[in-house]
């Protein structure tokens, strides 16, 4: 396989990981509900503290802290640390995240931040890193709630302003800065029920958890039986699972990942940080990912205008698989590429108010940004027509970008800075500058054929009269019919290809144009 060739196809399956580990060990969301209507009691002052190892399968990746603090008899104080190690293609990425936030008594969310960066060089594994390489990211948002608005703050990159956002809520929101602190202080039930809808600072997303006290079961732990409660919490399709001992304390934590599971072990400080580690061990995310073929390889799969797929292992009602040029057919999806032939083109910017949603900019997508819109106007020149923009800016991109993989929150404006990244950071970039010269533009993801695997990938699509895939991680506009969309949307939705990771198989029914070997 050529490496190089794959580089760029990490960054979903990179981001969506992140973004689930987020879900096991930092769990720092937010809800307009008690949720110590599954215990008792409000929690001790004082301080308590702990430590857990991060694993994917056998493999130690990282370890997460958490302290929390009394200040008075009016406020609590709950600050969290995670450092995760994670190769891709051979390439070590360092993620640190901090999380901070402030509560009143009733433990209702005063004020709060998280940071998130990353690292594409080897970093110590004791302490997060303070040195960012030139392909590293930064991504940091803070907020605080004045009457029923969350106002929330982000900067990213080398932004030297926070890019403002309101969110309306309806009451008191919590945060959850892991159930041990939140749930069960006075004793669990079996069987009770809760539904929260929360905010997640990673994705600037919401979405409903469904958190059940399942049973009460007893784990190994280091070598001794312990008797801990099992709860299970749905996010986007798919359950983490936690075990809590009597007081609500975390012991252990599972999220099923298709091919493995990523676990948290409750330990001590020393082993945290200096047990477990196996230097000469190097789980690589992106191949485990990939999705064999079945019998039928495509050859000059970047030539291909059409191609037919049978799907398994999935239920592919849960996405929308007829979109575009893209065809579901009970399991069958078939995609043909557009007909250049029959694209609409017309002056920019777009008028149509039906596509006013995807001209919007967004915290990720700053498409508003002055150093966005005057790049977008370079690279239109004098040329109105949304064609002629569409392919420029395709071969712009990719011309532009590093092919570099990159784990994190993406952001238009810090690529555009930074020059480098993945098919998440290409995809991002091209939306905003389409947008920012009145191309609606919107993100895919899913995956795309290479070298006798389909990869998860992103990519964006365009409005020529008919929604156009283009690939500016590949050059191509449009894009070859080997690309299969399975969600469109910012990064909230990419999380949702994690519930198909490992189950999902793709056999190739037929494609076309077919080498001269397999013509009849």
């Amino acid at each position: 396989m050529n490496m190089l060739r794959v580089r760029p196809l990490s960054a979903v399956i990179l981001t969506a990981w992140v973004i689930m580990m987020g879900l096991l060990v930092k769990r720092e969301y937010f809800t307009a509900e008690p949720l110590w209507r599954l215990g008792a009691a409000l929690p001790d002052t004082g301080t308590v503290e702990w430590w857990s190892g991060i694993y994917i399968g056998s493999e130690k990746i990282g370890y997460a802290y958490t302290h929390r603090t009394s200040q008075g008899d009016t406020l609590f104080r709950v600050v969290g640390t995670q450092l995760l190690r994670l190769t891709t293609l051979g390439q070590a990425q360092v993620i640190n995240v901090r999380s901070e936030a402030t509560l009143n008594p009733d433990l209702s969310l005063r004020s709060f931040s998280f940071a998130m960066s990353t690292d594409d060089a080897a970093s110590s594994l004791t302490a997060p890193s303070r040195r960012r390489s030139p392909t590293g990211t930064s991504f940091e948002v803070q907020g605080g709630v004045d009457g029923n608005r969350l106002k929330i703050g982000v900067r990213q990159g080398g932004d030297t302003e926070r890019r403002e956002r309101i969110i309306t809520i309806s009451g008191p929101i919590y945060i959850d800065a892991g159930l041990d602190l939140l749930l069960g202080r006075g004793g669990f039930e079996v069987g009770e029920e809760l539904s929260v809808p929360t905010f997640d600072p990673a994705t600037l997303g919401t979405v409903t958890a469904e958190i059940r006290v399942a049973a009460l079961d007893t784990i190994d732990l280091h070598g001794q039986r312990i008797p801990a409660y099992r709860l299970e919490t749905e996010y986007f399709g798919f359950t983490v699972h936690v075990w809590v001992d009597e007081e609500g304390n975390e012991l252990r934590g599972e999220v099923p990942l298709g091919m493995v599971t990523m676990t948290t072990v409750r330990e001590s400080r020393e082993q945290a940080l200096n047990e477990g580690w196996d230097p000469s061990t190097t789980l690589d995310l992106v191949n485990l990912a990939a999705i064999p073929t079945g019998i039928m390889k495509i050859e000059g799969a970047r030539q291909a205008d059409s191609m037919k797929v049978r799907l398994s292992g999935i239920d592919p009602g849960e996405f929308d698989l007829t979109f575009g040029r893209q065809e579901l057919i009970e399991q069958i999806v078939v995609i043909k590429k557009e007909d250049m032939g029959k694209l609409e083109d017309y002056h920019l910017p777009n008028s149509d108010r039906a596509n006013r949603y995807y001209l919007k900019s967004t915290p990720f997508i700053q498409s508003e940004n002055s150093f966005i819109t005057r790049r977008a106007r370079q690279i239109r020149g004098r040329n109105p027509g949304a064609r002629d923009f569409a392919e420029e800016l395709v071969h712009w991109v990719y011309n532009y970008l590093e092919k570099v993989p990159t784990a994190g929150v993406p952001s238009a404006l810090e690529v555009l800075r930074r020059r480098a990244g993945d098919c998440n950071e290409h995809t991002v970039l091209f939306t905003a500058l389409a947008r920012a010269a009145g191309l609606p533009s919107l993100m895919n993801a899913g995956v795309v054929y290479l070298d006798g695997r389909f990869y998860y990938h992103a990519w964006p699509s365009v409005w020529l009269g008919q929604w156009v895939a283009v690939d500016p991680t590949f050059d191509q506009f449009p894009a070859d019919a080997t690309h299969i969309s399975f969600v469109r949307g910012g990064l909230d939705r990419q999380v949702e290809l994690m519930k198909i990771i490992g189950r999902l198989s793709i056999d190739v029914v037929n494609y076309h144009p077919l080498p001269e070997e397999l013509i009849p």
